[in-house]
């Protein structure tokens, strides 16, 4: 859940419009334009500035840092001691 999930939600399945296949092209270009557009340009300049392999290694540790926080603060705040579920309205 901490290792390979934050990875597949926020790398993956955040920024692939899969859900929108049926729907033409429209919708993977608006999205997949909005995705690298910046991120492009703001890696080509401070890569230019720094180097490629430490910008990479501080985004992409950054990011899966943020993405598995992300995630287990969301399952600790849905964790509750004593909660029980019934079928009724009790």
């Amino acid at each position: 859940m901490f290792g390979l999930g934050p990875v597949y939600v926020f790398f993956i399945s955040q920024r692939v419009p899969l859900g929108m296949m049926r729907q033409g092209w429209r919708p993977w270009a608006s999205v997949m334009g909005n995705g690298c557009d910046p991120c492009s340009r703001a890696w080509a300049a401070s890569s230019g500035c720094f180097g490629l392999a430490p910008v990479l290694i501080v985004n992409v540790v950054t990011m899966l840092l943020a993405a598995t926080i992300g995630v287990w603060l969301f399952y600790v705040q849905h964790q509750f001691e004593g909660a029980v579920w019934t079928r009724n309205a009790d």
